[in-house]
């Protein structure tokens, strides 16, 4: 959580805005969240006859997977398509998306472009297709668009907690290293890249030599490069 959503992925940003969704989810403790997972995979393990389980799942109202195959199937049979009379009705949503205001505060994982119309597109289809219907209807489009906005808005949130809080940003000189050697690397062609050659340029932009270290171990550590 004390990173940027393009350095926890390490994909450049013009890989990011192909996903029709990026939805920041967080890990963190929660006491009766916990308690209740907890108890259920202990519960699970604890079942060990096929009666006790078929038991359990029903007391649960679980849906038996078969089921969830075969509509999933028949959902994927499906290709809805766009009604005429919905062509103004999508157009109108994208131009509002277009003049949000959060669109001056978002980073470019949340620019709204051409990209997100198809996306809309892509996301209303799927909608009608858990209804198995064979044309896209109003609804879906507003769905598709509020899950993007909701989608957006969690990157928001996290961006400017984290702009507020100047603490949570206490590892970041690695990525931005990182980012520098990558960027000298793409420049030259060259999969390998002497470090002298870099670190001139490095050290300019305020990198201390225990940080140029350091972020090299990091990175040789996860395998990302090899330090000869």
């Amino acid at each position: 959580r004390r990173k940027t959503v393009q350095e926890n992925i390490n994909l450049p940003t013009s890989l990011l805005s192909r996903f029709d969704i990026l939805w920041l989810l967080l890990d963190e403790p929660d006491v009766d969240n916990d308690r209740t997972l907890a108890s259920f995979v202990a519960r699970n393990h604890l079942i060990t006859r096929d009666s006790e389980l078929m038991v359990s799942r029903q007391e649960r109202n679980v849906v038996e997977m078969n089921v969830i195959r075969a509509a999933i199937g028949q959902a994927k049979e499906l290709f809805p398509t766009v009604p005429e009379e919905l062509s103004n009705h999508i157009a109108r949503m994208y131009v509002e998306m277009r003049a949000a205001k959060d669109d001056q505060v978002a980073d470019a994982t949340t620019w709204t472009t051409p990209r997100t119309l198809l996306s809309i597109l892509r996301l209303s289809q799927a909608l009608a297709r858990l209804r198995l219907a064979k044309t896209i209807s109003e609804e879906d489009v507003d769905e598709a668009v509020r899950l993007m906005g909701q989608s957006k808005q969690s990157l928001i949130d996290a961006q400017e907690k984290m702009q507020k809080d100047p603490g949570t940003r206490w590892d970041k000189y690695p990525f931005q290293i990182y980012e520098i050697i990558k960027e000298h690397r793409d420049k030259t062609g060259n999969n390998t890249v002497k470090i002298d050659a870099v670190r001139q340029q490095l050290k300019m932009k305020g990198f201390k030599e225990d940080q140029i270290r350091e972020t090299l171990s990091t990175y040789e550590a996860v395998n990302v490069w090899m330090v000869g």
